[in-house]
C-alpha cells in the first residue's frame, strides 16, 4: 500500500461519514430509523440492497469456487438465474411483505404467529449472529491484513495466542458499521449503499478490462484445459472428483435460494424500505439482472 493508495480508502470513508451525519437530519422517528420512511424508489433499492449483500467474504468465497471448478462449476451454477429471475416476476414473499407494512421481520412474527414466536425468533437471530459475527468480519478482517500488508501482532497468554491486530481490524470495521447505523438509520445505510454500489460498479469494469488486457481468453482456456479428468475446469459434466464446488453444491444453492428467501437479517430494512409494494417488486426484478453484471467481475 503506497500513499496514493491510503489516501483512496480513507477519502472513502471520510465520504461515507460525512453522508451519515449529513442524513442525520431526515432522521426524526422509527419509522425512519427502521425503513427510511418508506419512501425508496426501485432505482435506490435495487443498487442499495445489492451492496448490502455483497461484501469481502462474498467475493473471497466466489474466487475460492473458481478457483477450484472453474468455468465448468459456473455452468452449474446458471441454474440460479432462472430461480432469481422467476420469483421476483411473481412478487414471492416481497409484494405481501411490503403491505403489511411491518418495519422488521421479527414485527412480521408477531402478526402472523404469535409475540412467544417473536421473542423465540429473536433469541435465535441473536445467538446466530453472535455467532456470525465471530466468521464474517474475521475473515474480512484478515484479508485487509494481508491485501494491506499491515504488521501483525500477538500475545501469549498461557497456551492461548491473541491476535491483536485480527481483533483491532475486526472491532474497527463492526464500529464503522455500529456508527453508521446509529448516526443515520436506515437512511444513511441505503445511500451510503447506493454510492458504494455506483463505486463498486465502475470499479468492477476497470478490474474486469485490466484482466482482459494481460490475460487473454485464449490464454485462460488454454490453463484450464489442464485440469486432470474427473477435476475438469471447463467441461461441467467432469467434475465428480472436485469435493467442494460440484453439481450437488449448486442443487442446494438453489434449494437455499427459495427456501430461505428474503429471511436474512441484513437487508430486512430494504425490504420494508420501498415506496409501496409495487416498488419493492420492481426492485427485486431489477436486482436479478443487476446480480448478473455484479457476477461477471
Amino acid at each position: 500500500m503506497h500513499p496514493i493508495d491510503w489516501i483512496i480508502v480513507a477519502s472513502l470513508a471520510l465520504i461515507l461519514g460525512a453522508i451519515a451525519i449529513y442524513t442525520n437530519r431526515y432522521m426524526k422517528g422509527i419509522a425512519d430509523f427502521l425503513a427510511a420512511n418508506r419512501l425508496a424508489g426501485r432505482y435506490m433499492l435495487t443498487l442499495a440492497d445489492g451492496m448490502a449483500g455483497l461484501g469481502a467474504i462474498g467475493i473471497i468465497a466466489t474466487f475460492q469456487q473458481f478457483y477450484q471448478g472453474g468455468l465448468g462449476a459456473a455452468w452449474w451454477g446458471q441454474i440460479m438465474a432462472p430461480v432469481l429471475l422467476l420469483l421476483p416476476l411473481t412478487g414471492f414473499i416481497i409484494y405481501r411483505f411490503r403491505s403489511s407494512r411491518v418495519m422488521t421481520i421479527a414485527e412480521f412474527y408477531e402478526k402472523r404467529y404469535s409475540r412467544r414466536f417473536r421473542i423465540f425468533a429473536g433469541m435465535l437471530a441473536f445467538f446466530a449472529g453472535v455467532i456470525n459475527y465471530g466468521v464474517f468480519p474475521q475473515v474480512t478482517a484478515r484479508f485487509l491484513i494481508y491485501f494491506c500488508e499491515i504488521p501483525q501482532y500477538s500475545i501469549e497468554l498461557g497456551t492461548f495466542t491473541v491476535d491483536l491486530t485480527l481483533g483491532f481490524m475486526m472491532a474497527l470495521l463492526l464500529m464503522i458499521a455500529l456508527a453508521l447505523t446509529i448516526r443515520g438509520g436506515q437512511i444513511a445505510i441505503m445511500i451510503t449503499d447506493f454510492l458504494q454500489a455506483q463505486f463498486l460498479n465502475i470499479v468492477f469494469l476497470l478490474i474486469l478490462g485490466v484482466l482482459l488486457w494481460h490475460f487473454t481468453l485464449s490464454d485462460v482456456i488454454e490453463t484450464l484445459k489442464t485440469a486432470p479428468s474427473g477435476q475438469s475446469m471447463l467441461d461441467p459434466f467432469d467434475q465428480g472428483d472436485i469435493p467442494d464446488f460440484n453439481m450437488f453444491f449448486f442443487f442446494i444453492m438453489a434449494f437455499n435460494a427459495v427456501y430461505t428467501y428474503m429471511a436474512w437479517q441484513g437487508n430486512q430494512g430494504y425490504n420494508c424500505a420501498a415506496r409501496n409494494p409495487h416498488e419493492a417488486k420492481m426492485a427485486r426484478i431489477l436486482a436479478a439482472w443487476r446480480f448478473g453484471a455484479t457476477w461477471t467481475v
